[in-house]
């Protein structure tokens, strides 16, 4: 399984022709250098709790966090694949299950969003207060990295 991280406000209406899909949703799919960042979500790996703590952590005020979770046979099928891309995250431990699809192709992100639209119900929602509980009991367990955590954030820590 894939997490991404989106923005579920995007992920409106009922379109089912890929041409008529709404534009909104590939803002959640911005790369850099071509490239598109995931988190791989496996048993014994990170969480999808994880990330979303990490990337709440990363932002100025701890924010709702949607996180979109798709299954690698989606991009198996598109003929896409992730390659590992260490990024830290104030999360200790899960850097390691970063990826990049690397040389991505505009065609090819299309399609990504057109397979992953019938999906939009895979959008898990972590809601701001269960994300500062979440942060707490991983800082209580020596799972954050502070100097990560963006600075607006460091106050929950005490």
């Amino acid at each position: 399984m894939y997490a991404r991280i989106v923005d579920q406000e995007r992920w409106y209406g009922t379109a089912t022709d890929i041409d008529l899909l709404p534009a909104d949703p590939l803002a959640d799919f911005n790369t850099k250098q071509n490239s598109l960042s995931l988190w791989l979500i496996e048993d014994g790996g990170a969480t999808i709790e994880e990330v979303a703590v990490g990337y709440s952590l990363r932002r100025q005020g701890i924010k709702d966090v949607d996180v979109f979770l798709f299954s690698d046979a989606i991009m198996q099928d598109l003929g896409l694949t992730a390659v590992s891309a260490t990024e830290e995250l104030p999360v200790r431990g899960i850097g390691s299950q970063h990826r990049n699809v690397r040389d991505l192709k505009a065609g090819e992100l299309l399609k990504l969003v057109g397979a992953l639209w019938p999906r939009k119900n895979d959008i898990h929602q972590f809601q701001k207060n269960r994300l500062k509980e979440l942060a707490k009991e991983y800082y209580a367990g020596g799972r954050i990295i502070l100097d990560s955590v963006h600075v607006a954030n460091r106050p929950l820590f005490g």
